[in-house]
Formats: structure tokens, C-alpha cells, sequence
């Protein structure tokens, strides 16, 4: 299933500082995804990032250790939302259709509870959610036991 209306959807050009502000303002949000006037996925703003960002800001020691240099002064210094994507980040999305199995190696990769879907033209249509990949874990897991019991 995918959700039509994903967490955030921030424009590439607003400030960092904006996005992170509206992302604190809903508690339900999953994540970040940066879109041109296009629709067109630019970036996603992951979890880890949103953290590593926070923790700079409370100048947590375990952060400076934990996280390369390089990410943390990306992030410290990102004045619009784009230049605090991951560079490789939009490679993240999926299309409708694709196999879970791709979603689930992007949520691993990228530390994300949720991934895009986009279209065949790259724009965003809405997210993939892990609580959906799990449930279709289940399922799958369901089926096989009630086959093996005949």
C-alpha cells in the first residue's frame, strides 16, 4: 500500500532550519523528502540525519564521535534543505509495483521507517512505510505456516 501523503515535503531552496520546524511540529511524522516545483524527488532527509543534526546543535560528544566529520558539517552548515540531503538519497525511492525486497534493502541502507514512491518521471506520489513492509512479512510468514500444517 503506498500513502498518498507522506511525513514532510519540503521545497529543495526553503532553509533547513524551516523544514526541521515543521518536522518537529508533527508528531507523526516518519521522515523528510525534499521535491522540486516538479514534484520531483531531490533528496530525503533520514532519521539519522534529523539526529546527528540535533545532536551537533546540543554539541553531544558521542555524536562528534560516531558520525563522520564530513555528514555533521554537511549538516551544521546546511542552509537550504537540499544541501542537507545525503547526496545519494534519492536513489532511495521505489515505483509502484516494485518488489518489497528493494524498499526493505533502502530502509536498511539508509536507516529509514519509510521510503518514496515515485512515478515513472521521478516525482513523488507518495511513501512506503515500514509498518506496511512488516505487515506484509507477516502475512507472507502467516501463509507458509498454515501450509506446512496442511
Amino acid at each position: 500500500m503506498i500513502d498518498r501523503t507522506p511525513s514532510i515535503v519540503a521545497d529543495p531552496d526553503i532553509s533547513f532550519l524551516e523544514v526541521l520546524r515543521r518536522f518537529a511540529k508533527h508528531a507523526s511524522a516518519r521522515g523528510v523528502f525534499v521535491v522540486d516545483r516538479n514534484q520531483r524527488l531531490v533528496g530525503v532527509l533520514t532519521r539519522q540525519d534529523l539526529l546527528a543534526w540535533a545532536g551537533v546543535i546540543f554539541g553531544s560528544e558521542w555524536f562528534v564521535r560516531r558520525f563522520p566529520a564530513a555528514r555533521l558539517t554537511r549538516l551544521a552548515r546546511a542552509e537550504p534543505a537540499r544541501a542537507a540531503c545525503r547526496p545519494d538519497s534519492h536513489l532511495t525511492a521505489v515505483r509502484p509495483g516494485e518488489a518489497i525486497d528493494v524498499a526493505l534493502a533502502d530502509m536498511v541502507a539508509f536507516d529509514l521507517i519509510d521510503v518514496p514512491v515515485v512515478d515513472e518521471r521521478g516525482r513523488l506520489v507518495g511513501d512506503l512505510r515500514l509498518t506496511e513492509v512488516v505487515a506484509k512479512a507477516v502475512e507472507i510468514a502467516e501463509d507458509a505456516a498454515s501450509v506446512s500444517r496442511g
